[in-house]
């Protein structure tokens, strides 16, 4: 969900037919000036053969991600089958002729495929797609940077991987672009042993990447953190502070079940222990 610069609201997902938006006017009717009716949908099609998939994949597209330009375009951003998928849409809801082709964009990380799961822009107009691959057993994750008119930053083309290197396998599950246009990417890292509390098999992990896409050293250790408050935990969400201070937002299992949190990270990756219990405040939710 996005929120326009007038107070439009659009949201975006799929009913099985593709990218489908919708957009409601601050009252909560529908716009009836957006697509028909105040709704959108976008077919992307199959994707192509694949060594993995050598007739293709027919699983419907969809829009998971939704941001909304200064100029009041609307980029959504899903999966394609088993590709990342990346749709621009005019103010209309009519696809915007001037992104990648014909308004749309599709690229195929390899093996089992992926999807997009965060979306965000910088400063100058480049996207960032913040999302996964899977491979045989497990998954890593990736950011990719578009120009403005939906080309593939060169410097990105061949992924531009990330991981909290402990583990075995990282999931990526959402993005940031602070105001500096640096690029913070959560999620939640595994390893095959481990499943207690002193020695967890599953932990949160923030990211952050330079605006020009190196790892960020001012952060964590070599722009990397990792939270490992019980048997498992997921960071699901980031956002940030006017000061510069981080938030994730997640869930984690203890023994009294599984509960969701917050954690404040200072700017330099280190926990804000003015916050909660030594910078985390986990909700126990009564059964």
């Amino acid at each position: 969900m996005a929120l326009q610069a007038d107070g439009k609201i659009v949201v975006a997902g799929s009913g099985g037919a593709g990218f489908e938006l919708v957009r409601y006017l601050p009252n909560g009717t529908l716009d009836t000036t957006f697509g028909t009716n105040g709704k959108v949908t976008t077919d992307f099609g199959p994707s192509p053969p694949s060594s993995y998939y050598p007739s293709g994949n027919t699983e419907p597209s969809l829009a998971l991600a939704v941001v909304i330009q200064p100029d009041g375009k609307i980029i959504a951003a899903g999966r394609r089958g088993v590709d990342w998928a990346v749709a621009r849409y005019l103010t209309t809801g009519a696809l915007d002729p001037a992104f990648a082709t014909g308004g749309k964009y599709a690229y195929y990380p390899g093996a089992y495929g992926g999807r997009v799961h965060a979306v965000a822009l910088q400063a100058n107009g480049n996207i960032v797609l913040f999302g996964t691959a899977a491979y045989l057993l497990y998954h890593t994750s990736f950011i990719r940077r578009l120009l403005p008119n939906g080309t593939e930053i060169p410097s990105l083309v061949l992924g531009g991987r990330i991981g909290w290197n402990t583990y075995d396998e990282d999931y990526l599950t959402g993005g940031y672009v602070d105001g500096t246009d640096r690029m913070i990417a959560v999620g939640w890292t595994r390893r095959a042993s481990g499943g207690s509390p002193t020695n967890p098999s599953l932990v949160a992990g923030l990211f952050r990447k330079t605006a020009t896409d190196s790892p960020d050293a001012s952060f964590g250790a070599n722009g990397q953190v990792t939270l490992p408050i019980g048997y498992e935990t997921y960071g699901l969400a980031v956002t940030g502070l006017p000061n510069g201070q981080l938030v994730l937002a997640g869930t984690t299992r203890t023994a009294a079940g599984l509960n969701p949190f917050l954690a404040r990270y200072n700017a330099n990756g280190t926990l804000d222990t003015s916050f909660g219990a030594n910078g985390v405040q986990t909700f126990v939710i009564p059964t």
